[in-house]
């Protein structure tokens, strides 16, 4: 129910505060908050690219940067750059999947207009 209401708190400020890029490669709707302040208006904060995803995906899946600060900013810039709500757990608890696998699945996710 949580994530119900940051969703729609969410949506009601891209109602009222932001506007759609035309070109939005990640869809108009608005995300789900996270432990990282979420975009609204369905584009990604920090972009990073496919590649430079893969790289960090892998990088903590393989035991990260070796101090937590580090790793801590990886994970936030990944979550900036992605409007999949729960990332960690599709890094950490996605077994069988490959880096390019769970970069895919992140770049794919599109949330549920309400």
């Amino acid at each position: 129910m949580v994530l119900l209401v940051e969703v729609r708190e969410t949506a009601n400020a891209q109602d009222q505060n932001m506007e759609v890029a035309p070109d939005d490669p990640y869809g108009s709707a608005a995300a789900a908050g996270s432990l990282v302040p979420m975009p609204t208006g369905g584009v990604p904060q920090d972009p990073m690219t496919r590649d430079e995803l893969v790289a960090a995906v892998q990088t903590l899946m393989t035991g990260g940067t070796g101090t937590e600060a580090g790793d801590d900013e990886l994970l936030n810039r990944v979550r900036r750059s992605v409007l999949y709500p729960e990332v960690q757990t599709l890094i950490f608890y996605s077994e069988g999947m490959t880096p390019q696998e769970i970069v895919d699945a992140l770049l794919a996710y599109r949330p549920i207009p309400l």
